[in-house]
Formats: structure tokens, sequence, C-alpha cells
């Protein structure tokens, strides 16, 4: 009898420490594990940083990803392409009419839905995404006056520097925007190896380099992007605005393609450019 007793405690025992280890390991309901979490965050209002695109004049942005947004009236300014900090104000929440075509550029802008913002004594550029912000943002961040016209190719030493870091062959290069000439903002395109192609983009400081890595298998037909012949386009790929905050730079980029343009927030870090939040502007012809 002592022995069943015996036996039978110890089961008791190892069944209560298997159900203790259950709770400690197990995901609550609804809740998703680090590895199934989303890599990139649009529109919260803790980043304080935002895209859109504007109506034909440029006087009117419609925001992307507008339902995300709870306070659309804390986003009060709008960066131009030159660094430059503009006032927008909220006029309020557009609809999508029967017309609307998913389209996010000026043509389909009367059609298209999202928090609605008038350009105060200014106009954009119509064809390009526009980085609006919050007061909170540009306490923490100093936009920075750029020259956004191309400036050549690398000199021999950078391109002997970014060749050892990558280590592969440059077979072009671009300086794309110099923000006091301190500063470069390049992309770099290297010899393939094998089928696999790769550029870089790399902001230049006199003390580092940080890239980001747009790596691709060769396609004569679409290799980064859809319909793009095998050619990444140097010259579809700007740089919208450039931050510096606590001594790094952080950018925004937008890369036009055959159907739309992708949009990225990058920042500094450990050597890489990182990116923040992203976002795709449908705008493919009809």
């Amino acid at each position: 009898m002592k022995q069943f007793i015996g036996l039978l405690l110890a089961v008791i025992s190892i069944a209560c420490g298997s159900e203790t280890n259950k709770k400690t390991t197990e995901v609550p309901s609804g809740q998703k594990t680090e590895k199934e979490q989303p890599a990139t965050v649009i529109n919260t209002m803790e980043d304080g940083l935002f895209f859109g695109y504007t109506n034909e004049p440029g006087t009117v942005i419609l925001l992307l990803d507008s339902d995300s947004i709870q306070q659309p009236k804390h986003i009060k300014n709008v960066l131009s392409a030159a660094g430059v900090v503009l006032h927008v104000a909220f006029t309020g929440t557009q609809k999508a009419n029967d017309q609307d075509s998913g389209r996010q550029n000026y043509f389909n802008f009367s059609n298209s839905g999202g928090h609605r913002y008038e350009v105060e004594k200014a106009t954009l550029p119509n064809d390009q995404t526009v980085v609006l912000c919050t007061d909170a943002f540009l306490k923490q961040h100093q936009a920075l006056q750029f020259d956004s016209k191309t400036k050549g190719t690398l000199a021999n030493d950078l391109r002997s520097k970014i060749e050892r870091d990558k280590g592969r062959t440059i077979k072009r290069s671009a300086v794309i925007a110099t923000v006091k000439e301190k500063v470069k903002i390049a992309l770099v395109e290297f010899e393939m190896k094998g089928n696999q192609a790769l550029v870089v983009l790399a902001a230049i400081t006199p003390t580092k380099i940080s890239y980001k890595d747009f790596p691709a298998e060769y396609d004569e037909m679409s290799t980064w992007g859809v319909d793009d012949g095998g050619d990444f386009g140097f010259e579809w790929f700007t740089i919208s605005t450039i931050f510096e905050n606590k001594g790094s730079f952080e950018m925004v980029t937008d890369w036009a393609g055959a159907e739309g343009t992708t949009v990225e927030y990058l920042k500094e870090e450990n050597g890489k450019l990182v990116t923040v939040k992203k976002a795709y502007r449908y705008t493919a012809p009809l």
C-alpha cells in the first residue's frame, strides 16, 4: 500500500511539474512570438514619420495607410526634397469613390481615400513620395539640406575601400546626394558572381561607411523589380530627405519601379542602413 501511495504521489508531482513548465513557455492566445512579429511597422504615432503623395499641383497630400493613424492632426510638417521643413494643415479624411483605380498617384488623387493635408505657401513635386512628420519627431531629428544632383562617380580610394568591404569588384557607381561635401550617399553596382547581382546604397562620412544591400538573382526581364530588364536603374532611386539624430544619419529613399514605388526610412546601425519603416505606393499605368 505504501508503495502504491508513493508511486501515486510521484505521478502527481511529475504531472504538476509538466503543467508548470507548459505555462511558462506557452504563448497567450492571439499573441505572436518574436519571430512572427512584423519586420517593419507602418504608421505608428510613436515614430512620428509618415509617407504620402500629392495632387497634380503639389498643394494637397493624401497619407498612405491612413487607417492606422488615430491622431492625424498631430502631423504638421512635410519635408521638401532639399530638406526644408514646410507646414501642413490637416483638413479631414477623403473617402475613396467608385472610380478609385487603387493607384496612389496624382492621376487618381481625387478618387483615392486617406487623411488629407494642405501644404501652406508652397508646392511639392507630384511624382515622388512625400515625407511628413510630427513636431515631436523634429525635436529629435534635424532635417538636413542636401544636394540631390548626381555628383559623378566615387573616388578611387573610396572604391577600393568598398570593394574590400564587400569582397567584390565595382562595375559602376554614382553619388546621388551630398550634405555639405562631408557626407555622400552613393549607389554602387558590383560585377556579377555567377548569376548573383548586387547593388548597395552607401552612406559615406569622413569616419565610416554604412551599407544597405540589394542582392538579387539576375534575370534579363526582372532582377530587382518587375520588368526592370536586369538594370537596377540608378536614375529611379532618389533620396527624399536626410536627418541627423544624435550624431548619426538617417534618410528616406524613394525607389520607382514599373508598377510602383518603394519608400523606406533608414537609419545607421553598426555599419548597416537598417529599415525602420517601409511602404509601397502602387502607381502602375492603366
